[in-house]
């Protein structure tokens, strides 16, 4: 799950009946922030290794501009490749905390923030544009 699954889910469900909303998300948001940051310390850990073994090959190998050549190219591209994935988990880890942080203020608030949030993460966050909401009980 990802935040605006999460927001969407927050935003766009219709309840039937009392129900904690809030806390659902708040759930939601925890699950979303563990599961992130799990996978940016294994890209941070395969940064780590690529660079090590890079490294280690154009040592072993410095007098042969080959091997130069052919390491810059394969890891100078998986590693611009991890960065990007690295950056992109950053900005959905803070997006996370904000609304974790947040998630204390009135639920009207909080449902219009995450809205207009998911609205510019590229979801839908009004259900008139959407023109379907989900009902659960």
């Amino acid at each position: 799950m990802k935040v605006a699954e999460a927001l969407d889910d927050y935003v766009n469900t219709v309840t039937l009946g009392p129900a904690n909303k809030k806390a659902a998300l708040r759930e939601s948001l925890d699950r979303v922030r563990k599961r992130n940051e799990v996978y940016f310390v294994l890209c941070a850990g395969f940064v780590v290794v690529m660079f090590v073994v890079a490294m280690v090959l154009i040592v072993r190998h410095a007098g042969e501009g080959s091997v130069w050549a052919a390491t810059s190219v394969v890891f100078g591209a998986s590693l611009a490749g991890m960065v990007r994935m690295m950056l992109g988990f950053w900005r959905e880890k803070v997006t996370t905390d904000m609304l974790l942080e947040l998630s204390v203020l009135d639920d009207a608030i909080l449902k219009e923030v995450s809205r207009t949030l998911l609205e510019r993460l590229g979801g839908s966050g009004s259900e008139k544009s959407r023109g379907t909401s989900r009902a659960t009980s």
